[in-house]
């Protein structure tokens, strides 16, 4: 066993730090989002572009949420429902009778006389299918009907179904990643949502078996005990930021999954990289939801349970197995009114934030990774251990090259940011020009300017640096705690050898301890509003004395017009 010393964290344990906007009201902010996936609409899904365009909140696929009035509701709003899997065929007919269905060439007919499907429809009648999505568990058996089969009947008799919802109680089995491999081999075209993970290692696996969305918690959830009764689980916030960094860098999302209690809740959700967000408990109770109603005390109350407590177990499986335990629980909620989304105006709030994480290609990397071998030794204070060179580059959309380094190796910090070193010219040999005009920089320096709103034809201080061990452990930020007096700071991981330590600390106060340690794995990009977050470094050491052990980095530095105001960023403890 090992135990993980980093603090972990909790929506409850962090708040939203406001930043100055251009934005003169919570109305002028625009919740729609627009997504293209990584793995639907592949060869033989006919439309290549396949996307998505609405609010990325969701309602659960819990029995007492995930239901059609629920979806109806939600759909208004351009939200997107999860329907429970308990329903079968002839509920989905039901339900939907007179939007979209048919089960052969004259029923198709005559319901497009009245109804047509349209993605982009101000009526939401004609647009049901982006925001409905059938959910299946993973049962596989040639021999008989199985999950497979219901999805197939459901993409059969419901022909514009645009997502499916994979969902297991452990989404760390093989079995689990071969169903999500079989679906996507069968349904080249849909989105997949499957979960529910809380690791960055299985993010990716999962994403690489076929998933567009992979949804993040365990535990979390109001009516879940899995936590308690497995000792499985991980603080929700720290699982989002970690998941979605590992999704990001391949090109994938995430769906944040339990734990959200109130609005703002939600905001923290997305601020921490949630793609999607899914609700369960904060849905529950309301008109458009199931469960059984009761009145205690001249009060009317719904039941919402968990879909592994005794409740969803007696009902769907005729008890609790032998093998395991109940997870969940059943409570009673006060009945609520037809859903009112009173938490859009939490996420309206959340329009800047202070940092962001991000993932640069690794293979990207590759191509820069030997130029290191060639940084130079200075006489600076720091200088024998930390090699470096320096530029200074100027983006120009409208010259020969869109990076063009500008005639200036003399590099100068106050005293009142650098104690160390500060008011000391010190200069530099310049980056290779392979380097600057290397593919991997030009897409490091776009995400840069695209998350800090530099805009264009802006200037930015580039440090190609390695950090070498110098015997014994060795400071990589021998200022400690400090901010550098620019805007935007982003720091990206390169390369690391023969060390451990290392780990980026960023806290909203020297004197506090720090909400986020991270390890600066090659292509791990940390952007950093330098006005509102304190860095620090812990100090690297090598794993084997008679080796060399090293860290390569690059920091990028940027000040900017303040009539063009950061749009980026969250989260202070």
């Amino acid at each position: 066993m090992r135990i993980e010393s980093e603090i972990k964290l909790d929506y409850k344990d962090v708040l939203l730090r406001p930043k100055r906007s251009e934005l003169t009201s919570r109305k002028d902010v625009d919740l729609m989002r627009t997504f293209t996936f990584k793995n639907a609409g592949a060869d033989g899904a006919g439309d290549p572009s396949y996307g998505w365009k609405g609010v990325p909140i969701v309602a659960s696929n819990m029995d007492t949420v995930g239901t059609f009035e629920t979806a109806k509701a939600l759909a208004k709003y351009h939200m997107l429902t999860c329907i429970s899997k308990h329903y079968d065929g002839d509920v989905w007919a039901h339900k939907l009778n007179g939007y979209g269905i048919w089960k052969n060439k004259e029923q198709r007919e005559a319901n497009e006389k009245n109804w047509k499907y349209d993605r982009d429809s101000d009526n939401w009648r004609n647009r049901i299918y982006e925001h409905i999505c059938p959910s299946i568990g993973i049962n596989y058996n040639e021999k008989k009907s199985d999950d497979i089969d219901y999805l197939q009947n459901i993409t059969f008799n419901f022909y514009h179904t645009r997502f499916v919802c994979i969902d297991a109680a452990n989404g760390y089995t093989a079995r689990f990643c071969d169903f999500i491999k079989r679906v996507r081999e069968e349904h080249p075209g849909i989105i997949i949502i499957a979960g529910n993970v809380v690791t960055g290692e299985m993010t990716e696996e999962i994403l690489l078996s076929g998933a567009d969305i992979v949804k993040v918690g365990i535990g979390g959830g109001s009516v879940c005990t899995t936590r308690i009764q497995t000792g499985v689980g991980y603080p929700q916030l720290s699982a989002v930021i970690e998941c979605a960094d590992a999704a990001h860098g391949i090109g994938g999302h995430i769906m944040a999954d339990g734990g959200c209690v109130c609005a703002g809740d939600i905001a923290k959700a997305f601020c921490a990289g949630a793609d999607f967000v899914m609700l369960g408990g904060m849905l529950a109770g309301h008109t458009e939801s199931a469960g059984q109603e009761e009145e205690v005390n001249g009060e009317k109350y719904k039941t919402f349970y968990g879909m592994s407590s005794d409740t969803a177990m007696n009902k769907y499986h005729g008890g609790v197995a032998s093998y395991r335990s109940s997870e969940g629980k059943t409570v009673r909620v006060k009945q609520r009114r037809s859903n009112q989304m009173k938490f859009l105006g939490g996420t309206h709030k959340m329009s800047n934030t202070i940092l962001q994480v991000t993932k640069i290609d690794c293979k990207l990397m590759d191509q820069i990774k030997d130029s290191f071998n060639h940084l130079p030794a200075t006489d600076h204070a720091d200088g024998k251990y930390r090699l470096r060179k320096y530029s200074v580059i100027q983006y120009d959309p409208e010259g020969d090259k869109l990076l063009s380094k500008l005639n200036q190796q003399v590099f100068t910090q106050s005293k009142k940011y650098n104690k160390h070193q500060g008011g000391k010219a010190r200069t530099f040999e310049e980056i290779d020009d392979s380097v600057v005009d290397s593919e991997v920089m030009f897409e490091m320096v776009n995400v840069f300017r695209t998350t800090c709103s530099l805009g264009f034809d802006f200037k930015m201080d580039i440090h190609q640096m390695r950090i070498k061990c110098k015997g014994g452990a060795t400071q990589i930020s021998p200022e400690g705690w400090h901010q550098d007096g620019y805007d935007c700071i982003a720091m990206i991981g390169v390369d690391r050898h023969n060390i451990i330590g290392g780990e980026l600390l960023l806290s909203t106060n020297k004197t506090e301890q720090p909400f986020l340690q991270a390890t600066m794995d090659s292509g791990t990009m940390m952007i950093v509003d330098d006005s509102y977050l304190w860095h620090n470094g812990r100090s690297i050491q090598p794993v084997d004395d008679n080796k060399p052990a090293w860290m390569d980095v690059f920091v990028f530095t940027a000040k900017k017009d303040l009539t063009h105001p950061f749009k980026f960023g969250i989260i202070g403890v």
